[in-house]
């Protein structure tokens, strides 16, 4: 398993990668390199969210510089994971470097989804960023800068690796209240595994004997 995480001067199939890091499923480091871009001199918006200037790149080589050295870190990988990844995933086909969907694991859409924050005009999920996403499963790591974020998507995989297999094997009525409860910031793993139905987890949380 192997662990992406690419800062970029945004999300359009013309921008730059501008830092990549790589992480194995231990969270050692096998890649992190900063490139100069070659199509974009200014990336203001892109800037904001992950901190990387112009200036810091004066002089740092081209992404084309590495392409080899990351297609032979990416050869064995059976999955590869990271957060809202697939927009990314042109980018880096433009620069040589093919990665097949179906190895990918985008931890942003699973995540969306068990948060459950949903449009209220659409009813569509919303998109939740990996700020959301590492606070939500107790991260102490800052996801800003792209190493600090690859190693909080990895942190939040495996956390998420767990609740979706604790939830998989639950009622689903059950499994939607649980869900309901973390995202308010209680966790009741332990009323559920000590057998309590929903009815009564609601009375040791809220005190109450019945859902209103």
């Amino acid at each position: 398993m192997i662990c992406i995480y690419a800062g970029t001067t945004g999300n359009q199939i013309t921008d730059d990668i501008i830092q990549l890091v790589i992480l194995d499923g231990a969270g050692n480091i096998l890649f992190n390199e900063y490139f100069c871009p070659e199509n974009k001199s200014l990336w203001p918006c892109a800037a904001a969210q992950n901190g990387i200037t112009p200036e810091q790149l004066d002089g740092k080589p081209h992404f084309s510089a590495f392409t080899e050295q990351i297609r032979d870190i990416l050869y064995d990988a059976d999955m590869i994971i990271g957060y809202s990844l697939f927009p990314v995933l042109p980018i880096l086909k433009r620069n040589g470097i093919i990665i097949l969907e179906d190895s990918v694991f985008d931890i942003s859409l699973s995540f969306s989804e068990v948060y459950g924050e949903c449009d209220s005009k659409t009813g569509a999920v919303r998109p939740q960023n990996l700020a959301v996403c590492a606070d939500y499963f107790g991260c102490t790591i800052i996801p800003h800068g792209a190493l600090e974020c690859a190693t909080a998507v990895l942190y939040c995989f495996y956390q998420l690796s767990k609740l979706l297999d604790f939830i998989d094997g639950l009622d689903p009525e059950l499994a939607e209240y649980y869900l309901f409860l973390r995202a308010t910031g209680i966790d009741a793993e332990d009323l559920i595994r000590a057998g309590y139905g929903i009815e009564e987890i609601h009375s040791v949380v809220y005190g109450k004997s019945e859902i209103e």
